[in-house]
């Protein structure tokens, strides 16, 4: 089901399975949390430090192309 919209999404790094998430739903994909425990097996490719400032700007920017594709149809 989700797969059909994996082709549509634009962004590759971090945010990457939220923008999948985004379009599914909007799509009509019911989405459901299942609790799951992670272990990380290697070190961070990149620290936290930065990575957040990173995903936020990231999320700015999936916002605005969002945005843009929904007013583009209007």
């Amino acid at each position: 089901m989700v797969q059909k919209y994996a082709p549509q999404t634009v962004m590759t790094q971090d945010i990457f399975d939220t923008e999948l998430i985004i379009r599914a739903r909007r799509g009509g994909v019911k989405v459901a949390a299942i609790p799951v425990t992670v272990e990380e097996k290697r070190k961070a490719r990149s620290s936290i430090v930065r990575r957040i400032p990173r995903t936020i700007a990231l999320c700015f920017v999936l916002r605005l192309i969002l945005w843009k594709e929904r007013n583009a149809g209007s």
